[in-house]
């Protein structure tokens, strides 16, 4: 399983190699639990994160550009969010708590990596490919 995102809009995706993709899925806030994507598997958006259960091992690369947009408006008590980094950088995990007001940070790394605001944690950057899920308590 991978937590992942598209740090760049895509111009020229022509999506993931034929039998390295299971499953893939990104998250519903509304009904605040994971849906399945349709088969296709080509319309992403920047900054979201996605799960992906991959058959092999593989990369993908594409032209794409830093959209104009912003992480969203900040968490409500209780809310999680997966997200990605947009951009070529990485980014301080602190910065995006205090610009979101989250209080914890995980990472998949073939096991649960934490961040949490004000004290520190596995978590020592967030780069562009990786997706993270933010929570407020």
């Amino acid at each position: 399983w991978n937590l992942f995102s598209f740090p760049l809009v895509p111009l020229n995706f022509a999506g993931f190699p034929r039998g390295a993709i299971r499953s893939l899925y990104r998250w519903d806030k509304a009904r605040r639990r994971w849906v399945a994507l349709p088969e296709d598997w080509t319309d992403f958006e920047p900054g979201e994160g996605y799960w992906l259960e991959a058959t092999r091992p593989f990369e993908v690369t594409y032209l794409g550009y830093v959209p104009l947009r912003d992480f969203g408006s900040p968490l409500s008590p209780g809310e999680i969010r997966p997200i990605g980094v947009i951009g070529l950088g990485p980014l301080d995990p602190s910065i995006l708590c205090r610009a979101l007001n989250a209080t914890r940070i995980y990472a998949w790394e073939g096991r649960w990596v934490e961040y949490v605001e004000g004290f520190g944690g596995g978590i020592k950057e967030l780069c562009p490919g990786k997706a993270y899920i933010l929570e407020r308590l």
